[in-house]
């Protein structure tokens, strides 16, 4: 394969053949991003990207993350969109309790901070799961800035 210089660095080309349907999502999404002339090559790489990533992660947060997404589609679906709809959103969020009870470890709810992480340096023992939560979140917003700007 020939390296090509681009100017984030060197890149390979690749030559994928694609259904016509999928090109035009893949065009109609890059240039709903906003990516210009190379949307595209640019909305392929962050999707191949997102995939491999997503390989790294454990298969039940994978499974979890799936079945979150299906529930929130079929809640959609069957009451209105749950970040407009109230009821939706309740049947949502329902769901979601439903399904992650039985998956509950059994024991009181302490922290075990990992060796490897970074957790003990964040949090003490007396936080609540609901204050470690928050941070969480904090973070996860943080590194996931499009989210605060998805259509709902």
């Amino acid at each position: 394969m020939t390296v090509k210089k681009a100017p984030d660095g060197p890149m390979q080309t690749a030559i994928v053949r694609l259904p016509p349907e999928m090109v035009i999502a893949l065009k109609n999404a890059a240039e709903a991003a906003g990516r210009g002339e190379r949307g595209m090559s640019e909305e392929i790489r962050r999707r191949l990207d997102a995939s491999l990533r997503a390989d790294n992660l454990r298969p039940s947060s994978r499974y979890v993350g799936a079945l979150i997404t299906n529930l929130a589609e079929s809640a959609s679906d069957n009451f209105g969109y749950w970040g407009t709809d109230a009821f939706a959103y309740e049947v949502l969020v329902s769901a979601i309790r439903l399904f992650m009870e039985p998956m509950r470890p059994g024991g009181d709810a302490e922290p075990h901070f990992n060796p490897d992480g970074i957790a003990d340096l964040l949090f003490d023992t007396s936080d609540t799961p609901e204050t470690i939560a928050r941070s969480l979140v904090a973070v996860a917003l943080q590194i996931t800035p499009n989210i605060r700007e998805a259509k709902l």
